[in-house]
């Protein structure tokens, strides 16, 4: 390893950028009562909120930050078209962020994006001390997504999209049952063979069209 019969300077090895993410500081925060009992609101924003709790029982080096942005951008919660673009969007963000989750993986991080009815959910999870680079880095890849060339990625993900609504009603009849509960109670549920129908028919052009108006409002 230290003497290879090899000239690396001449070697394509497409080797990865040095991972910024691991953590260097482990210390345990001082325990603070007034934080740790129940989640405090820190400051208030005409269009958002921040709250606080501080864990005091485990005493790991860890932290959770959950942001929620209510949102009607591209008729969510309110056309099928929207669920649909929803989920085409989440499954091409996670193949867009794959190499970069494979880093953040490796340092014990996380993150996931969940586009609900009327909301979309992010987490980020792991070490606290480099958190702030991990959040910073993952909204400026995820904002960049807009720009990219993303027609592959489109075709592959809704190929696979298609199996997956199709697949549904294959499954155990109680497993079918969880989902369609949404469709009885939630107005803004779509069933997934109208999800289907709508996706055989929607085009790159169409993603890009929402993709532009995507999480540009909301609180």
């Amino acid at each position: 390893m230290n003497e290879p019969n090899l000239d690396l300077s001449k070697a394509n090895l497409g080797l990865p950028r040095a991972n910024n993410l691991i953590p260097k500081n482990f210390d345990i925060l001082p325990k603070h009562s007034e934080f740790a009992q129940e989640p405090k609101l820190l400051k208030q924003w005409p269009d958002a909120d921040l709250w606080y709790k501080k864990d005091d029982k485990f005493d790991r080096p860890k932290s959770v930050v959950s942001l929620k942005i209510y949102t009607n951008d591209c008729h969510l919660g309110l056309k099928p078209e929207a669920r649909v673009f929803a989920n085409v969007w989440t499954q091409i963000l996670s193949e867009h962020l794959r190499e970069f989750n494979y880093m953040a993986n490796c340092a014990n991080l996380s993150f996931t994006v969940s586009p609900m009815f009327d909301n979309v959910d992010f987490q980020w999870a792991g070490f606290n001390d480099s958190m702030p680079k991990y959040i910073d880095e993952s909204i400026a890849k995820l904002t960049a997504m807009k720009d990219a060339d993303l027609q592959k990625t489109f075709d592959q993900v809704k190929e696979k999209l298609l199996v997956d609504f199709k697949n549904f009603y294959f499954e155990q009849s109680y497993q079918q049952a969880f989902s369609l509960f949404d469709n009885v109670m939630l107005n803004a549920s779509v069933e997934q063979k109208v999800m289907r129908s709508i996706l055989e028919e929607y085009s790159y052009e169409n993603f890009k069209e929402h993709h532009q108006r995507w999480l540009h409002s909301g609180r």
